[in-house]
């Protein structure tokens, strides 16, 4: 019976990884055409999505290979695998949907997987500091991004990234405004001096962690700060300066 189960849980690993890679296979096909495909009310892509979907479920599948040696009952590579899986579908979603609002959600809500990897299979004991970590720098730069967006709304009436939209404002709110927006995804990238998290995390992460870490949230910072430039173009022109030569 306990080679029953070792095998039937070797074979799901087999089967995850495997559905993983096929995904990112067939959303090749996609890298066609530019602009906005399938675009709808909540979900639509272009080439930049669609490229970074395909790269999610790639890695996915290589976050597995690169576990293959778990112990099977003493680190719970069922868990393991479930968390994988719902971190990469988390991910996929945030880069399918239409506004920004709801990649705001998506881009929070992958933060819950990565804290229970890191907290639940890294190998030091400061893993729960550098799970911490994650968590006071990300949600503490975005918590302002939150009211930036509603407010926003309220006065454009939509966040959609397929329709039109202009959000510059100039002047010193705009230039508070224009901080607000990047300064989330700046965390994320990360950039020096809002970098300190990431260190930590590297460290403390699993192979899998690392592998996430900068194969992917890293990626995810640099595609909403993509999106909002584009709707700051003016202000990102003229503020472009300052911006640049603070990163490097």
């Amino acid at each position: 019976m306990r080679f029953l189960c070792v095998f039937k849980v070797r074979y799901l690993w087999v089967m995850i990884s495997g559905f993983f890679f096929i995904l990112s296979f067939i959303s090749l096909f996609y890298f066609y055409s530019f602009g906005w495909r399938l675009s709808d009310l909540y979900f639509s892509f272009d080439l930049m999505s669609s490229s970074l979907i395909s790269l999610r479920f790639w890695i996915g599948g290589l976050m597995l290979l690169a576990n293959w040696g778990v112990n099977l009952g003493k680190n719970y590579s069922f868990s393991f695998s479930f968390i994988i899986s719902i971190l990469i579908s988390v991910l996929v979603l945030a880069f399918l949907v239409n506004n920004f609002f709801s990649y705001y959600v998506l881009f929070e809500l992958s933060l819950i997987p990565t804290f229970l990897l890191i907290l639940g299979w890294g190998y030091q004991p400061e893993r729960i500091g550098a799970s911490m970590y994650i968590v006071i720098y990300t949600v503490g730069a975005s918590l302002p991004l939150l009211r930036c967006l509603l407010y926003c709304f309220y006065q454009k009436g939509h966040l959609s990234f397929s329709l039109p939209l202009n959000l510059s404002v100039f002047g010193f709110y705009g230039d508070i405004l224009f901080l607000i927006f990047i300064l989330a995804f700046l965390v994320k990238i990360p950039v020096f001096f809002v970098h300190l998290w990431l260190p930590k995390a590297h460290v403390e992460a699993p192979v899998a962690g690392s592998i996430i870490l900068a194969g992917v949230l890293l990626k995810l910072g640099g595609y909403g700060l993509l999106r909002v430039l584009m709707r700051f173009s003016n202000m990102a022109h003229f503020r472009s300066l300052y911006y640049y030569s603070f990163i490097m």
